[in-house]
């Protein structure tokens, strides 16, 4: 007797962690409502089709596609709210998808049927996944992400280091070292304070074997542009060293013409002197002539220094640093307390290389595009809704309480005998209740 008391108790036990009360349930509709309202507080009446490739918040339905699509912001409200939506955050240079040719569904907002948006780039971010790890993203788990700035990755701080307390939320802006390696470039800023480089130890040599053979090639690329800017400062002193040694030169042969002419004209004119200082005075004149030509030279690399002076090279902050073959071949992930566009360099030789490297962003104002903010959105569910009802014409206004009043008589029988018979009220239950409302209505017996 006993046992079954304690079986029952048990199972009691099981129940109430299986139900919540009327209060409670009311109580996580208010909490689901403000967040849905910080969530999405934006209108939603829009698409962003027509502004092109933009950088936009950028999502991905698990119900429609195969993961080789994505949508805007709106979209992701107005047709598909009722799907499997994820959310892929910001995306560079991206059009909106949903309707065209790659669904089977229409766009609500926009008709784009037979259109393909052939710039948009695809990764397995629109599968779901996400870092190096390849794993699902799962929004209740608890680990801190870093986005990169350049490639738009996340990854786990326990993928980027294993010594976690490296890692702060405070860091504004993160660089892979994926992206380090390509731009290799960015390991020059190594010396400043304000910038956190944490060298990558690669635990697992089968790890990440795809990355590092992708890399290899990339850092040939950077090792072929540090020789051609090598080999372009080499000319350059190159052209300075013969522009000093042919002064030298010149004033060394000055002297000894200078000289000779000198001891010819203190000497009694012959017909052998008077050849002599003519030849004299011709190879003075070419000198003079040489002379001319080379200090037109010195002139003309004096108006380029100052050219560059002008274009503010001198005070490139890559020139300030160098690093050795060990810094080169580590490979390292890049924190920055601010955004790096305050940061990196922006004279005009930086801005040519970022601009051909289509990497400008990196010192630009990257803004993502955010739809306007919608003003409906003050009060709750209720509030609202008694707002809409006030403005409405007498008819209608009528028509909506009756039905209100009849949909809560109807609900209240119904979970009377759930009350009497003191049963818990199951989504089956729930589920049933509509689905006889909707089966009536239908009938036209409501």
């Amino acid at each position: 007797m006993e046992k079954e008391i304690l079986s029952k108790k048990n199972d009691n036990d099981e129940n109430k962690e299986n139900y919540i009360t009327a209060v409670d349930y009311l109580i996580k509709q208010e909490e689901l409502e403000q967040e849905a309202k910080e969530v999405y507080s934006k209108k939603f009446d829009k698409c962003t089709y027509d502004l092109g490739y933009i950088k936009q918040q950028v999502y991905v339905c698990m119900t429609c596609t195969n993961g080789n699509a994505g949508f805007c912001y709106s979209c992701s409200i107005a047709c598909h709210s009722q799907h499997d939506v994820r959310e892929l955050f910001s995306k560079r240079n991206f059009r909106c998808d949903c309707g065209n040719s790659k669904f089977q569904e229409k766009c609500c907002l926009k008709d784009k049927s037979g259109t393909l948006n052939e710039n948009n780039k695809y990764n397995h971010n629109f599968s779901g996944r996400f870092c190096w790890c390849n794993k699902i993203y799962d929004p209740d788990e608890d680990e801190l992400m870093f986005q990169c700035n350049i490639c738009e990755e996340w990854y786990h701080a326990s993928c980027i280091t294993k010594d976690k307390e490296k890692l702060s939320e405070s860091f504004d802006d993160y660089i892979c070292r994926d992206c380090v390696d390509k731009y290799n470039f960015i390991k020059k800023y190594k010396f400043m304070k304000k910038i956190c480089f944490i060298p990558y130890k690669n635990i697992n040599k089968n790890d990440n074997l795809n990355n590092v053979n992708n890399e290899n090639s990339l850092n040939n690329n950077t090792v072929n542009d540090k020789r051609k800017f090598d080999e372009m400062n080499m000319n350059t002193n190159n052209i300075i060293a013969d522009t000093n040694s042919s002064v030298k030169k010149i004033k060394i042969e000055s002297d000894i013409n200078t000289n000779t002419k000198q001891k010819i004209n203190n000497n009694e004119i012959t017909p052998e002197n008077q050849n002599l200082n003519e030849k004299t005075d011709k190879n003075l004149s070419n000198d003079t002539d040489i002379k001319n030509n080379e200090k037109k030279s010195v002139e003309k690399l004096i108006d380029i220094e100052k050219l560059e002076e002008d274009d503010d090279d001198d005070d490139c902050l890559l020139s300030l640093s160098s690093i050795n073959e060990e810094e080169q071949n580590q490979r390292y992930d890049v924190f920055c307390d601010n955004k790096f566009n305050t940061i990196f360099c922006k004279c005009n030789r930086c801005k040519e290389m970022y601009k051909k490297r289509n990497i400008s962003f990196l010192i630009e104002d990257d803004l993502t595009y955010e739809p306007e903010e919608d003003d409906d959105l003050d009060g709750t569910l209720f509030e609202r809704g008694v707002k809409v009802l006030n403005h409405a014409s007498r008819v209608p206004l009528i028509e909506c309480i009756s039905g209100y009043n009849k949909l809560k008589d109807k609900l209240t029988d119904y979970f009377k005998q759930f009350a009497e018979q003191k049963k818990v009220v199951t989504d089956e239950d729930i589920k049933y209740f509509f689905d006889n409302l909707h089966y009536s209505k239908k009938k036209n017996i409501y």
